[in-house]
């Protein structure tokens, strides 16, 4: 038996078959902040099951088919899955220890490993399709590490592999955002290739969130500029840091490495008051934002 609390990039299947996965660690009563991904039509690459969200992003995310419920406390709508739905759970450090116990097959095996090479002692997981069990030839490496220490001894002791120039073009295209913007915010640490497979390094947290601690309200857009400093707050999702008088929040997850350390940033976003607390949120519906150095 595995841990009994949902996380962040923990992946549960519904009872009509289709695969969610987690976002945030905050647990809400009786239902779970999860994006639906894949739906069985026995057309698709993934072993039958084709993607409902081509792209990510969360302006992609905000016409997914699926429920969103309106959260008060946080002054938005939010992909939500009922637990009362949910018939499997799977944890992404259960399907890592299958595969290293060679408990589970799969032919990105022996990439995994050879890409672990060298790290640091971590409590790892695997996410994404392998995590399911649906990977394709083509499909990437999507690995998460666990807890504080471990998110900064990685940042701190990898030094990445080959780069990822896909990665660079399909974002700029995605987030219409300027090719050289999107250079300055890629990692090889967290994004890069290995042996032909594309990877990526996610960062969880190990605690459960409380639900609603602050009420939000949108003050509207805002435009600033001004020293940003992140600590590993900012590789978990959402990435928080701190600028001046505000408390950055960003759910689009490509700005988490620009936000972890102390760099001059311009930001854009929706001004949020939450009990007093002044946050700028990247990733709002009406507003995309940015988080970019300058």
């Amino acid at each position: 038996m595995g841990r009994g609390t949902f996380l962040d990039k923990d992946a549960v299947r519904d009872l009509s078959g289709d695969y969610y996965f987690l976002i945030t660690n905050v647990a809400p009563p009786g239902y779970l902040f999860a994006y639906r991904k894949y739906t069985y039509t026995g057309r698709g690459l993934w072993r039958g099951y084709e993607r409902v969200l081509p792209k990510y992003g969360v302006h992609n995310l905000a016409s997914s088919p699926q429920e969103f419920r309106w959260e008060p406390c946080y002054g938005a709508s939010f992909p939500v899955l009922m637990r009362s739905r949910v018939r499997d759970h799977m944890r992404p450090e259960d399907a890592f220890d299958r595969l290293l116990r060679n408990e589970r097959k799969s032919h990105l095996s022996g990439v995994l490993f050879s890409l672990l090479e060298g790290l640091p002692s971590l409590k790892l997981g695997v996410t994404g399709s392998i995590l399911l069990g649906i990977e394709h030839s083509d499909s990437d490496l999507d690995l998460v590490v666990y807890g504080r220490k471990g998110a900064e001894d990685f940042m701190a002791q990898f030094t990445g592999r080959e780069p990822d120039p896909q990665w660079i073009v399909e974002t700029s295209e995605n987030y219409n955002l300027p090719l050289d913007a999107v250079k300055s915010i890629y990692d090889r640490r967290v994004r890069g290739v290995h042996r032909g497979v594309r990877y990526s390094f996610l960062f969880v947290r190990e605690e459960v969130e409380k639900y609603c601690e602050q009420v939000c309200e949108s003050r509207g857009e805002v435009r600033t500029s001004g020293e940003l400093e992140g600590d590993v707050e900012a590789l978990f999702y959402p990435s928080r840091a701190l600028m001046g008088g505000y408390t950055v929040i960003s759910y689009e997850g490509i700005f988490s490495t620009v936000m972890y350390g102390r760099r001059r940033v311009k930001v854009r976003g929706v001004l949020m008051s939450c009990d007093g607390e002044r946050r700028v949120v990247i990733g709002a519906r009406e507003v995309r934002g940015y988080v970019l150095p300058v």
